[in-house]
């Protein structure tokens, strides 16, 4: 049982010596950076959760035999699964872990558990189960032993129940997207936001990390049902791989979180994305879900801002600091340039009379779309048109 012990708090250690190098290593980062900064606190709570409950672990051991339905063990496990699933709610955009309702909801049982087992300890009242049998005992010599053993694990199992619901019902609201005849203007604001795969969790495999120790420590309940060491082997073993999972992840999140922050991957996501959008002349459905009734870069007076995001579905913050600070240019004058890019790709490639490529894309009448043609090509329409056949 010494190697028993030595595994519980080995593991332990890994959790918080894990939880403190996010804590030195992305504080800087995370001054800047809200998103980032409220998943990197979940993901440092999950993991001293996760140690608490390696430690109480190594305690459920008496002689060669091991405890069984531990309360301690259990309820910090549980602890450790509720922090997951408000993680889980932030990574899937649901909130609930900014809701103070929710977090009393799932914690204040445990937190009673937990008094009254230090209580029963503190007292030498606590009486450990070393297998189910048992229980039957207590419930002949001691029923009030019995009966609170009983409650415990029915309490423990109806918040397990709850939390595993809030987490899939999180992930469920995830995977639902604007349906495809709903209006820009319908869209609510957050929703390009949440539409994008700027998501700090879906840039990052989070999704995954989250699916793996939902499994994993819903799987741990079982060790602590046997008196045997084996499980809990097993048990410690997937918590080591969930920790390499978490540091990697980690690891990702600080790259994309930086990228994010210069600017990198909104350029490379409006270069990926610009061309279908500025292709859909009459306005459409984008192959990534955005629906536009009007093209936004073709329209009559100056674009807005919000649906420009929703078009190439990209947060509208982001969007605008790209243009503004890494294009060092404004809304209007970026627009006006994907526009009449376009122009000329239609002029050069197409045989479509010249007019109705200026109607198509939002010009009111032909001697102004020559004007604003020759401004960025140096050529009236026409002349670039013969300069393309001709080359």
């Amino acid at each position: 049982m010494t190697i028993f012990v030595t595994l519980q708090v080995l593991v332990a250690v890994c959790c918080f010596l894990l939880a403190g190098i996010i804590l030195v290593h992305g504080h800087k980062l995370a001054m800047t950076a809200k998103a980032f900064r409220i998943h990197r606190r979940l993901m440092m709570w999950f993991l001293v959760a996760l140690a608490a409950n390696s430690l109480s672990s190594a305690f459920i051991v008496r002689g060669d035999a091991l405890e069984v339905y531990a309360t301690q063990p259990l309820t910090l496990l549980y602890v450790s699964f509720a922090v997951l699933t408000m993680w889980g709610s932030l990574c899937f955009d649901r909130r609930h872990h900014v809701q103070l309702s929710a977090w009393v909801l799932m914690l204040q049982i445990p937190a009673v558990l937990l008094v009254v087992n230090a209580l029963m300890l503190g007292s030498g009242n606590y009486r450990q189960l070393m297998n189910t049998a048992d229980l039957l005992v207590y419930h002949a010599d001691a029923p009030i032993v019995f009966a609170g053993r009983l409650l415990f694990m029915a309490l423990i199992l109806v918040f397990w129940l709850m939390a595993l619901g809030m987490l899939i019902e999180a992930w469920l609201h995830s995977r639902k997207s604007v349906k495809p005849k709903q209006s820009l203007n319908n869209v609510a604001p957050s929703a390009s936001s949440h539409l994008s795969p700027l998501s700090l969790g879906e840039a990052v495999g989070m999704e995954y990390l989250l699916g793996y120790w939902a499994f994993v420590l819903i799987l741990a309940i079982v060790p602590f049902c046997q008196n045997s060491a084996i499980p809990h082997f097993i048990k410690n073993t997937l918590f080591i791989i969930g920790l390499l999972l978490t540091a990697r992840v980690y690891v990702q999140q600080v790259r994309f979180t930086r990228e994010r922050l210069d600017g990198s991957i909104t350029g490379r996501l409006v270069s990926e994305r610009l061309h279908h959008v500025l292709a859909l002349e009459q306005g459409g459905t984008t192959p990534w879900g955005s629906y536009m009734p009007q093209n936004p870069f073709y329209c009559k007076g100056n674009p807005e801002l919000d649906d420009v995001a929703s078009a190439l579905s990209i947060p509208r913050d982001e969007l605008s600091q790209y243009v503004h600070q890494t294009l060092k240019t404004n809304l209007v004058a970026w627009v006006s340039e994907q526009r009449l890019r376009h122009c000329a790709e239609a002029i050069a490639l197409a045989d479509r009379k010249i007019t109705e490529i200026a109607a198509a894309t939002g010009y009111n009448d032909v001697p102004t779309f020559t004007r604003a043609f020759k401004r960025q090509y140096g050529v009236a329409p026409s002349e670039y048109r013969k300069k393309e056949k001709d080359s």
